[in-house]
């Protein structure tokens, strides 16, 4: 029996996410390498939608206006705080995290095309309070932005759900993966 609910794509490798991460820029791979390394098994996955909206977002000083402490951190709540303080015009979270240009960078990508899909995200298992969440099982280590950039579009109604690949570092084993 498949210990993972996700539809597996294929057995993935530590390898393979470093590429992945390192091909899309952005300066934390360090730290999103060091925080997968220890865990043994990896998968590129297909995410539904219930499971991308679970997905437990960061919580830093950066993001506490729509993460914080002792509030719901998956993206779907997340990124309902992310819509209201948008359509209320403060986009200014901190210096790195503006609502305004996150959103505008995913609509350079159309998302509203048939078939669109974001740069896959990497993902990690939950563990510790990010586990507290009903359907959370998986941390966002890498991409964020541009799944909260997408949440945000789905749960206003702009685009309909696609569902999204992520490359994902697990304890689990995946029974269904080919070359297990």
């Amino acid at each position: 029996m498949c210990e993972l609910e996700s539809p597996v794509i294929r057995k993935s490798s530590f390898r393979e996410i470093e590429t992945h991460l390192i091909g899309l820029g952005g300066g934390n791979q360090e730290d999103n390498l060091r925080s997968i390394s220890s865990l043994p098994n990896y998968y590129l996955m297909m995410l539904s939608e219930d499971e991308f909206l679970n997905l437990v977002f960061l919580q830093n000083d950066g993001v506490i206006a729509i993460a914080p402490h002792g509030e719901d951190r998956r993206l779907r709540a997340v990124a309902s705080r992310a819509l209201r303080l948008y359509e209320s015009g403060e986009t200014e979270l901190s210096d790195n995290w503006n609502l305004e240009s996150t959103f505008k960078r995913l609509k350079e990508h159309n998302p509203e095309q048939r078939g669109f899909e974001l740069p896959a995200l990497v993902l990690r298992d939950a563990r510790g309070s990010e586990r507290e969440y009903d359907g959370a099982r998986w941390y966002i280590q890498d991409g964020c932005h541009r799944a909260l950039a997408y949440a945000m579009t789905v749960i206003r109604g702009d685009v309909t759900y696609q569902p999204q690949r992520a490359f994902c570092a697990t304890a689990s084993i995946s029974a269904a993966c080919p070359g297990r």
